[in-house]
C-alpha cells in the first residue's frame, strides 16, 4: 500500500514537472513587438495590473477579486484566440491548447492553495504569464490579418 502511494506521488510530481517544463518552453517564444499591450488596452484586460500588484510586496489583493479577474481575462482571450484566425494557420494551435489545459490546472491549484491557507501568488503569476502569451498571439494574428488586408487592397 505504501509502495503504491509512493509511486502515485512520484508520478504526479513528474507529471507536474513535465507540464511546467513544456509550458516554460512554449512561453519562451519571443514576439517582435509587445502585441499584448494593444489587446489589453482594447479589451480592458486586468492581468498586467494584477501582475504588477502581486509583484509588489505591500499590495493586498483579495483572492476572490484575483480569481475572478484572471478567469474573465482567460475567457476573453480564449474567445479571441478562437475568433482571430491568421491566414494559413489553425485557429487554436497545439501549444495554445496545452497552455489552456495548464491554465485549468493552475486555476485548480490556486483554489486548492487558497483553501489550504497557502500563498496563491506563484500560481497567479504563472497564469498572468500565460495570459500575456495568449494576448501576444491574438495581437500577432490581428497584425497579420491587418497587414494581409492592406496588401490585398493596395
Amino acid at each position: 500500500m505504501i509502495l503504491a502511494a509512493l509511486v502515485l506521488v512520484t508520478s504526479a510530481a513528474l507529471f507536474m514537472f513535465f507540464l511546467q517544463a513544456v509550458s516554460q518552453r512554449i512561453l519562451r517564444r519571443e514576439f517582435k513587438h509587445a502585441y499584448f499591450k494593444l489587446i489589453v488596452n482594447t479589451n480592458g484586460l486586468e492581468f498586467p495590473t494584477l501582475r504588477a500588484a502581486l509583484e509588489e510586496e505591500d499590495q493586498g489583493i483579495k483572492y476572490e477579486q484575483l480569481r475572478l479577474a484572471l478567469a474573465c481575462d482567460y475567457k476573453a482571450l480564449t474567445f479571441l484566440l478562437r475568433k482571430v484566425e491568421a491566414p494559413g494557420a489553425y485557429r487554436v494551435s497545439v501549444e495554445e491548447r496545452f497552455l489552456s489545459s495548464y491554465c485549468h490546472l493552475l486555476f485548480f491549484a490556486m483554489s486548492l492553495r487558497h483553501s489550504l491557507g497557502l500563498q496563491v501568488k506563484p500560481a497567479a503569476l504563472k497564469l498572468a504569464a500565460i495570459l500575456e502569451y495568449f494576448a501576444n498571439v491574438v495581437g500577432y494574428r490581428v497584425e497579420v490579418v491587418r497587414a494581409g488586408n492592406l496588401n490585398v487592397v493596395s
